[in-house]
Order: C-alpha cells, then structure tokens, then sequence
C-alpha cells in the first residue's frame, strides 16, 4: 500500500519497502533513489514549490505506516543499523531512549563517539598511572588532553566502564 510522504501529498508516495514515487503533469510515475548520506542514513531529494529538500527514509517510512500517540520526535532504528528501514525495525522513540538504546548496542561508546579524545589503550594508561599512585588527577588530565572531572570518572569507572 502506497502512502503520501508528509508536507508532499500529490507529490511523492512511499510505499512499505521504503520506494519513493513521484507523479508528474502526465500522471506517470518516476522512482526517486535514496542515497547515503556521510552520517549513514538514507535520504532521498524532494522538490516542491521549486524548492529542493533533503528527507530521511525512515522519518518518511514512519510519519506514512507508524502510529506516533505520544507524539515522539525521533524515530530508533531497533537494530542499530542505520539503513535497514524495515517498518519492523523502526520505532517512534524519545531523544533519551534513542541514546539509551544506542549505548546499548554500542554504537556511540568509547572511541566511536563522536567526541571522544581517548581510547581504550590510553585509559588503560591512565588507570595504571593513576593506580600506580605517579601522578593526581589534575597532572593526568593535563597529560591525557581532558578534564581533572573525566580523570576521576574514568578511575571510578563511570565512563570507559567496558574497559579493563
């Protein structure tokens, strides 16, 4: 069953794979080819109004087939992979669940966080010096290029707790 995409009724439908098509003057019907963008989502290129507009796949998959009660914002990918946009896989999702989850699955722990200064070898490093007593958590952080408060986190094991 094909869908209109939100804000393009009369321009674009989608269907429940995730097909995008566009109908012209002609009433004929042209498929739209999603692309991956540098953040690994699948977007697709709509026009309206001589405007150009970037849509993620999988917000326009869930605004058509996903009921949405508690009006959440953000749509989670269950199984962490980005471009697998089965209806599914897909759930509407708060900003807090969807990081939950993705900690979970351990997609944005340690060095794949986008802000991450260490690794795993450095705060190993940093726990042997620390539990070696040479320095104090100011000196180490200066040393490791982060904060004294990130120091005392990493020794209790509040963050970087997966590494040994």
């Amino acid at each position: 069953m094909k869908k209109w995409i939100k804000g393009y009724e009369g321009l674009y439908s989608i269907d429940e794979t995730g097909k995008i098509g566009s109908t012209y003057k002609q009433g004929r019907r042209k498929g739209r080819k999603p692309q991956v963008n540098r953040l690994g989502y699948a977007e697709v290129m709509l026009h309206r109004n001589g405007l150009m507009r970037k849509v993620y796949l999988h917000k326009a998959l869930a605004e058509a087939f996903i009921p949405n009660p508690d009006e959440y914002k953000e749509i989670n990918h269950k199984d962490g992979n980005k471009l697998n946009n089965s209806l599914d896989n897909l759930e509407w999702s708060t900003r807090s669940h969807n990081l939950l989850e993705a900690g979970r699955l351990k997609l944005i722990n340690g060095e794949k966080h986008w802000k991450a200064k260490m690794t795993e070898e450095k705060v190993r490093q940093l726990r042997g010096m620390y539990k070696a007593g040479v320095l104090g958590c100011r000196r180490l952080g200066r040393i490791f290029g982060i904060d004294r408060s990130q120091v005392i986190n990493i020794v209790r094991r509040v963050n970087w707790k997966f590494v040994y």
